[in-house]
């Protein structure tokens, strides 16, 4: 078993990290990395001088999309340079992104894990990481956003977020509804959110939409002091 380097981390954070998916207990040498991420929940000995600085949990849900649901979808459509601010989808990809661990991790700065997004949506909007990108807009104030890629005839969510001040108007469930009704129309009857079990808003919401947590993984962050 080995470390594996991960290319485009390190070239994004200027620092050398690499992944170890541990399933079971192990002792390895570190080489020169500077930040290991470690997916398992099984405990890892690493060289000294690394340090398990932070930890969360991944965890995806799926739901079976079989059904068309009537929904209000007016205010939906998809992202144009041309008649939508960046600006306004940055802002809500960092609260769609307030319990990530490069957000949460304390070794990681503001500015990093802004930028992180930043490239997210900008790889949203070239379509190199999502089919598309919804915007849900409301007398020119975007208020949510949802992105989403398909894989192997599965969808899958990217972000999904709404901003502090409109969440509870039931913008998440219009922007949600609208990507599964997408399913329907293109006959893919998988859907998949991921999330981290520490958001228990974004968990409760999913599971009162019917979706089934599938998977669930433990991601430490080890970096050398």
């Amino acid at each position: 078993m080995s470390i594996k380097h991960l290319e485009w981390d390190s070239n994004f954070f200027k620092i050398k990290i690499g992944l170890l998916h541990s399933d079971k207990d192990i002792h390895l040498e570190t080489e020169n990395f500077d930040l290991i991420y470690v997916s398992g929940n099984y405990p890892v000995n690493l060289s000294s001088p690394f340090k398990n600085s932070f930890s969360n949990t991944k965890r995806v849900y799926q739901k079976q999309i079989l059904n068309y649901t009537e929904v209000d979808s007016t205010n939906i459509k998809s992202f144009s340079k041309k008649h939508h601010s960046i600006t306004q989808i940055q802002k809500i990809a960092y609260e769609s992104g307030k319990y990530s661990r490069f957000k949460l991790d304390p070794n990681f700065s503001l500015d990093e894990f802004q930028r992180m997004y930043n490239q997210w949506i900008e790889n949203s909007i070239l379509k190199k990481n999502a089919k598309d990108l919804w915007v849900y807009e409301e007398s020119e104030i975007i208020k949510g956003i949802i992105s989403f890629d398909v894989d192997d005839n599965i969808t899958k969510i990217g972000l999904l977020g709404v901003l502090p001040q409109f969440q509870g108007q039931g913008i998440g469930n219009k922007l949600l509804k609208s990507v599964e009704n997408w399913c329907f129309s293109q006959k893919i009857t998988e859907l998949q959110i991921p999330t981290q079990s520490e958001n228990k808003p974004a968990c409760i919401f999913y599971d009162s939409k019917g979706y089934k947590s599938i998977f669930e993984q433990k991601i430490s962050h080890y970096w050398k002091k």
